[in-house]
């Protein structure tokens, strides 16, 4: 949503208007083109692979996008998955692109890049950092921590690497604990401090996720309680400090966590 008083489109208010949020724009305020969907023009512009969401969002497009992934892959050091809109990158990412499949794109600010029509390949299993690399400005200062906001390209490579790790040894999150987690986090957001986590957490009902409940922003008064991965995590594996910490370790990264580094 813009601030109250500005218009959408408009110098305080900057970035194409959104279909479907009345008042409100595509992407957050004054983002760059590489963190955004101003690219996109096969399917709507409120979300892209690569655009910088609140982490509920960026969590719930990246879960559909590492299933698609872990279905469509087999288990190895590669992972490839195909995206349905542009991608806007420094390179092709259509390994057999026909002419007009790859096309130069000016950003606002000046940067020569590549949009890639889809179908866009990218890895699912390489980390991008997206969100740290292109330096999406919502993660710094007063607008929110870095945990609170995420990418569904980041998402999806941390889902999958923590699904299939590359070292056979590392521990490994199966495709049911994904579920348990979301479970635990539910339940950890709305149990009293020091109540032990329940083995069989109840369903999930509506509730707001960013990395890490204890450091957020996103708890306000109308919505106290905000579901964290990590709290999830450690309410699963409790008796496992290990796969904690391996998770732990991977969602920095693959930058959904609160490092905001651009090198791992």
């Amino acid at each position: 949503m813009c601030p109250a008083g500005t218009t959408p489109g408009s110098a305080q208010c900057p970035g194409n208007v959104s279909q479907y949020t009345v008042g409100g724009v595509v992407d957050p305020p004054f983002v760059t083109d590489t963190c955004g969907c101003s690219h996109v023009r096969a399917a709507n512009q409120e979300h892209c692979l690569q655009s910088v969401e609140r982490s509920s969002d960026a969590q719930v497009e990246g879960i559909a996008q590492f299933y698609a992934s872990r279905s469509w892959n087999r288990e190895s050091p590669n992972c490839t998955f195909t995206y349905y809109k542009e991608f806007l990158d420094t390179t092709c990412h259509n390994p057999n692109a026909q002419p007009g499949d790859c096309t130069a794109y000016t950003t606002r600010d000046g940067k020569q890049l590549i949009n890639t029509l889809p179908p866009a390949a990218v890895s699912c299993r390489q980390p991008a950092r997206w969100r740290n690399k292109q330096e999406c400005s919502i993660v710094a200062g007063s607008s929110g921590k870095a945990g609170d906001y995420g990418t569904e390209y980041d998402w999806m490579g941390f889902l999958y690497g923590i699904n299939r790790p590359s070292d056979a040894a590392a521990p490994r999150v199966p495709t049911n604990d994904l579920w348990l987690i979301y479970r635990h986090a539910c339940e950890r957001a709305d149990a009293p401090p020091g109540v032990p986590p329940s083995a069989n957490p109840d369903a999930c009902t509506a509730r707001r996720f960013v990395w890490d409940a204890t450091n957020t922003s996103n708890v306000t008064t109308a919505a106290p309680n905000v579901g964290g991965f990590r709290q999830g995590v450690e309410a699963r594996y409790a008796g496992s400090l290990p796969t904690i910490f391996a998770v732990a370790t991977q969602a920095n990264t693959y930058g959904v966590g609160s490092d905001t580094n651009a090198a791992p």
